[in-house]
């Protein structure tokens, strides 16, 4: 096993994770309102999904967004639309702040199911992944597929270290600040989803109407 190949999975988990994106924001909020578990399961879903991005762009599935229009119309509008619904949500007041009962198992898996679907229909992600993908395969050769699954594993692993660590400072955040201010980070963030997925989404609109 080439380690190498490893560390650099690993190292492109982290950077997956490390930009201010939609995700970044689900994490931060949940884990500043709601405390470290709640944030940390939406960090699971996100890790997971960020090594699925990754096994799909060495499996070549990826590609196939950059070769077709209309793979990528679809993704922008999919995407788009979910970070427009993200970002209204945002902004929608929340009866239930920090003071939450304890994560039951369905609530647990919701919270995964709902950031990895983020994750893998997010536009910027999935051309992230695109790119990356084509600048590893020709110069580590295309990997056998069990190379691919724990370069994927190490992905998920780098991602979730981050968004992890975004959950527990944020869960400090929380404790420490009066809600008011939770609720003005908040706005904003939804305001920036709101200008990120309005973009893809009329971009497509464009496409499709023309």
């Amino acid at each position: 096993m080439n380690h190498i190949f490893l560390v650099q999975c690993f190292l492109i988990g982290v950077s997956a994770a490390s930009a201010v994106g939609p995700i970044f924001v689900l994490v931060f909020n949940t884990s500043a309102l709601r405390g470290f578990k709640s944030g940390f399961f939406k960090a699971l879903g996100a890790s997971l999904g960020d090594g699925t991005l990754f096994l799909l762009g060495m499996l070549g599935i990826l590609s196939v967004l950059e070769e077709s229009r209309r793979y990528q119309v679809g993704i922008d509008l999919a995407g788009g639309l979910l970070l427009l619904i993200f970002g209204i949500s945002m902004l929608l007041p929340h009866k239930e702040y920090p003071t939450q009962p304890q994560l039951a198992a369905d609530s647990m898996i919701a919270a995964m199911a709902k950031t990895f679907f983020y994750t893998v229909l997010n536009p910027i992600t999935i051309f992230f992944f695109m790119f990356i993908s084509a600048q590893m395969t020709p110069a580590q050769g295309i990997p056998s597929i069990g190379r691919i699954i724990m370069g994927s594993s190490m992905t998920a692993v780098g991602s979730l270290c981050v968004l992890a660590t975004i959950a527990y400072f944020a869960t400090q955040l929380g404790k420490a600040i009066d809600l008011k201010y939770l609720r003005k980070i908040s706005i904003i963030n939804g305001i920036i989803l709101l200008s990120i997925g309005g973009y893809f989404f009329i971009d497509a609109i464009k496409v499709l109407l023309a």
